[in-house]
């Protein structure tokens, strides 16, 4: 290759030269060198062009690229920022989590111990109707018992004299009472009662003060409590001492200084009450004796 490369100047021949060859070749060599001159000036025109369309492809593609890359990184930066928020939620719902396991726990437990209260509860209720029934099982035995007892003391009453209270007394408890219902004082009253075989009532705790009172009629009525023996000492007409008393509100006041017998007034309540004076009722009692 020539020292110029493909760079070698096209020069026009040298003057001598050229009429030398002009001379010796004639018209047709000198066309021929004028050809290959210019085809080597085209080649070089050729190659800048590619050499730029090159280059702009180059620039082109660099700024393709560049483009790309910023688009991956904005890419990559919003994939970051979701795999922070990600991330921060997987924590959030791991708390959440933990959370949740935590309270199930807990209610696992307060429904255990439910449970175990109403198991419990469910036993005892058991044990309570079993002793319930065998309580009822146990009264219905005695109430059997008592039946029974109660068939054979009728038919025994039956096929004997024995007779209950007398006509128009009321039995309580083994005893007979009688309502008497006329205005006299009260030895008349206490004299009333023995004719009778019985005495004035005697009253012995707040029962038998209850049935006196549901039974009564008239407003006052004679009892057999005095103090005539003893001031302000009362004493039931058996010389028996006083176990239950049932006195309105001040008395006994042994008013006016007489007052050393015993009436029940409407209410129930005692009252000491001049024995000379008469009063509505008297109340009789004896036992009820059956043999």
């Amino acid at each position: 290759m020539a020292p110029g490369g493909i760079y070698t100047k096209c020069e026009e021949p040298d003057t001598d030269v050229v009429k030398d060859n002009m001379f010796d070749k004639r018209t047709g060599g000198f066309l021929l060198q004028q050809s290959r001159c210019c085809s080597q000036g085209t080649s070089i025109s050729v190659l800048y062009i590619a050499n730029a369309v090159l280059f702009l492809l180059w620039i082109i593609t660099i700024i393709i690229i560049s483009g790309k890359y910023s688009r991956m990184t904005k890419e990559l930066e919003r994939l970051h920022s979701e795999q922070t928020l990600l991330s921060g939620n997987d924590t959030y719902m791991v708390k959440q989590l933990e959370v949740l396991h935590s309270n199930q726990s807990t209610y696992a437990t307060e429904l255990n111990n439910s449970l175990q209260r109403l198991e419990h509860n469910q036993n005892k209720l058991k044990q309570d109707v079993t002793k319930l029934q065998n309580d009822l099982t146990t009264e219905k035995k005695k109430i059997w018992d008592e039946t029974f007892k109660l068939q054979n003391a009728l038919q025994k009453l039956n096929a004997s004299a024995c007779k209950m209270c007398p006509e128009g007394w009321l039995l309580n408890k083994g005893k007979c009472y009688y309502f008497h219902e006329q205005e006299i004082h009260w030895s008349l009253a206490k004299n009333f009662c023995e004719n009778q075989g019985s005495h004035l009532v005697v009253i012995n705790d707040a029962d038998e003060q209850m049935f006196l009172q549901s039974k009564k009629k008239r407003y006052l009525y004679w009892i057999g409590l005095h103090d005539m023996k003893n001031e302000n000492t009362f004493v039931w007409v058996d010389d028996s001492p006083l176990s239950y008393t049932h006195w309105f509100a001040g008395e006994p006041n042994d008013y006016g200084h007489g007052e050393d017998c015993v009436t029940m007034t409407e209410r129930g309540w005692w009252n000491d009450y001049a024995c000379g004076r008469e009063v509505t009722g008297t109340i009789c009692e004896k036992p009820w004796n059956c043999q």
